[in-house]
């Protein structure tokens, strides 16, 4: 179970749209993440590969925003994003999967998540889902996401 925090609560959105964005990383196989020392907004404060060392990462660094890879080597990254926002409930989290397709978008959905991405997706996709994640944490983004809706109405 992921802890709670004892700090102060966390606003909605930044007050300070120049503000840092302090992400957490949970299970970066390729080094997804590097790309986003580009985006002179978003810090990385803490890179994990486990569910496990997850929640010690987590309640150390208490970032904005947590980078949850679908498929960790302990577990599902979709079983930890439910217990982040079961939690955390301003947090932004990002879903990051190898894979594509309705099931994934609906799957990311379904947890609370507020954005899904593809790996090595566009340039940038990843800082773009990061920062729409600490701006919104509770609205989720992803490619395709009215058509996985659309179909799934129709089954």
């Amino acid at each position: 179970m992921i802890g709670k925090r004892t700090r102060r609560p966390r606003r909605t959105a930044p007050a300070d749209p120049a503000a840092p964005i302090t992400v957490v990383v949970v299970g970066d196989r390729d080094g997804e993440h590097a790309g986003l020392a580009a985006d002179g907004r978003i810090v990385v404060t803490g890179v994990v590969n486990t569910a496990a060392a997850a929640v010690a990462l987590l309640d150390q660094h208490d970032p904005d925003v947590v980078i949850l890879d679908a498929a960790l080597p302990d577990g599902s990254g979709l079983d930890l994003a439910r217990a982040v926002r079961a939690s955390r409930r301003a947090m932004g989290i990002v879903i990051l999967s190898a894979h594509d397709g309705d099931d994934i978008i609906l799957a990311a959905l379904d947890t609370g998540a507020s954005a899904l991405v593809v790996a090595h997706g566009p340039p940038g996709s990843l800082a773009s889902a990061v920062r729409h994640a600490a701006a919104n944490p509770h609205s989720f983004a992803a490619d395709g996401l009215a058509a996985a809706v659309s179909r799934s109405l129709e089954r």
